[in-house]
């Protein structure tokens, strides 16, 4: 009988991209199922063995988790451990770190066997998807591209960074400067209450290596290849409905020093509000006990007849 543990539906999508994913265990073992949510779909699961065996021969440094096609779905053994985005999470205490690992990181999954690689040139699938953009003819592009090459879809196991999902493989000319700009403005944009207080995002993308002069091309072009995805306009996705606010994960040692702190300060404070009741308390008894005083009594007599003369 299987234990299903988690379920995703992308049907805010054209629905010829409408898939689930839902992780279950059978048996003791857990498995990653994907299946179409609808039959326009059924070629979108079916292109997942074929861009594994892509992907495999693309990548120095990056392969693929094994699918299996059962009928018209397709499975994966569920891969444990953390994926690159919570490794990379652990460096928020040290902002210059981070900064230098995302770098590292972004060099390391967009290394190419030579094979793949080419000077951009315009197609007309190309065009359908990212428009017009002739500022690129000649720069390095990638015919075996994935566009979805984000740090939330990467584990590493030792030594293997093995991609978990892939949806979307291109095989025609992508410029790798706007693949390297989509992996990492997605990690910038679910952290930016965090980034936000050290860099802009336009600082940001410098500093980890995207040029600054071509962000606002790679921002057209990721609308495009939205609008791809959802439909024109977005149709079938409003963003602003589904916003939420990310609050950064820190890691766990800090965060329970930071709780505990917060406690002992919670506690201080306590006892200092206890301190100055119970002060305010006594001073309230010496006052009640001052105007019962006959001496105390015959002086504010004698004021108010002053005060009356």
């Amino acid at each position: 009988m299987k234990n299903v543990m988690f379920v995703k539906y992308n049907n805010l999508r054209k629905p010829e991209f409408q898939i689930s994913t839902t992780i279950y265990e059978e048996q003791g073992e857990r498995i990653v199922e994907k299946s179409p949510c609808c039959k326009e779909a059924l070629s979108h699961i079916q292109g997942m063995g074929k861009n594994c065996e892509l992907l495999k021969r693309a990548h120095k440094h990056v392969t693929a988790a094994e699918p299996e096609l059962v009928g018209e779905m397709v499975r994966y053994e569920f891969i444990p451990g953390k994926t690159l985005e919570e490794e990379l999470q652990n460096q928020f205490d040290d902002v210059d770190m981070l900064i230098y690992q995302i770098s590292c990181s972004l060099d390391r999954i967009y290394e190419y066997q030579p094979d793949v690689l080419t000077g951009f040139y315009m197609t007309p699938e190309y065009e359908s998807i990212f428009g017009r953009t002739e500022c690129f003819v000649g720069e390095t592009a990638t015919c075996v591209a994935d566009v979805d090459l984000v740090f939330d879809n990467i584990m590493r196991r030792k030594t293997q960074w093995i991609l978990l999902d892939y949806e979307w493989v291109l095989e025609f000319p992508v410029p790798v400067s706007f693949l390297r700009f989509r992996t990492a403005v997605y990690f910038y944009d679910r952290h930016n209450l965090y980034f936000s207080k050290w860099y802009s995002r336009i600082a940001y993308l410098e500093k980890v290596g995207i040029p600054a002069d071509k962000i606002d091309i790679f921002d057209r072009m990721e609308q495009s290849f939205q609008e791809y995805v959802r439909g024109e306009g977005l149709k079938y996705y409003s963003l602003k409905k589904y916003e939420k606010k990310i609050i950064p994960f820190r890691n766990y040692d800090t965060l329970s020093q930071e709780l505990e702190q917060r406690d002992a300060s919670i506690a201080f404070l306590n006892e200092v509000a206890a301190s100055k009741d119970e002060y305010i308390e006594s001073l309230e008894q010496l006052v009640d006990k001052y105007h019962k005083n006959p001496l105390y009594r015959m002086y504010n007599g004698i004021r108010k007849t002053f005060l009356r003369s």
